[in-house]
């Protein structure tokens, strides 16, 4: 099954193996589209995720226009890719400042190899550590979220202070 076949609205557990680098993009686009209040995402820089697209920031925009409660962190180690290559993603954070957070992890927990996703309570995309392309999406399965957002709230809290929604200098 590829990620555009899953059933959103189908309240039983699904998973769909990712395999290529667009059926990871495809796969992001399907897990921000069945968010509501939450998105966690964990990556050394982000950029594995495309998170900077026009139809994921266009899905971030709509998860914090439909709630006033919704919140995404995104936690990193490196800035570099947030910085030059991450325009659109910047633009939505100066636009909801309070609800688009941003931080780097901590020397003492990095977040290394470690890839994820992590949407409300129920859907969870997680790469594996290797040279190509492999992962897997899980909608609807709140027993292997669980432990990845307990992992992400724990280095969240371990983190330091949000970067800043635009530059020094520069609002």
């Amino acid at each position: 099954m590829k990620p555009s076949e899953v059933a959103i609205g189908d309240p039983t557990p699904q998973r769909v193996l990712i395999d290529s680098r667009e059926e990871l993009h495809e796969a992001v686009r399907v897990a921000l589209g069945s968010g509501r209040r939450m998105v966690r995402a964990l990556h050394r820089d982000l950029s594995v995720f495309d998170v900077s697209s026009i139809a994921a920031t266009e899905s971030l925009r709509q998860l914090l226009l439909g709630d006033r409660g919704a919140r995404i962190r995104m936690l990193v180690d490196d800035t570099a890719w947030l910085e030059t290559r991450a325009a659109r993603l910047r633009l939505l954070q100066r636009h909801f400042p309070h609800a688009l957070e941003l931080r780097v992890a901590s020397d003492e927990d990095p977040v290394g190899d470690d890839a994820c996703v992590l949407v409300d309570d129920h859907a969870s995309l997680e790469l594996r550590a290797t040279r190509t392309t492999s992962g897997s999406l899980w909608l609807h399965h709140k027993p292997h979220a669980q432990p990845l957002i307990a992992a992400f709230d724990r280095r969240w809290d371990a983190a330091g202070h949000n970067l800043p929604a635009s530059p020094m200098g520069l609002a």
